[in-house]
């Protein structure tokens, strides 16, 4: 949806206002989107919060003691 919504935005101008109620998002959203995406592409639109998980720490298995 991001993608398609940053892409009429564009097409249209930036009209933020009419992209926003297209895509039933806030304008703010909108603006928000087209501006990470000029100055970084698709790229900058990757939400980047949080820890990332290391490749060894994704295949670790709890072993659970059963008695």
């Amino acid at each position: 949806m991001t993608k398609g919504c940053i892409t009429d935005c564009l097409r249209n101008g930036k009209d933020y206002k009419k992209t926003a109620e297209t895509y039933e998002v806030t304008y703010q959203q909108v603006y928000q989107w087209v501006k990470k995406y000029e100055n970084g592409g698709e790229e900058a639109l990757k939400d980047k919060r949080g820890r990332k998980k290391e490749e060894a720490e994704l295949c670790k298995r709890k072993i659970i003691p059963t008695f």
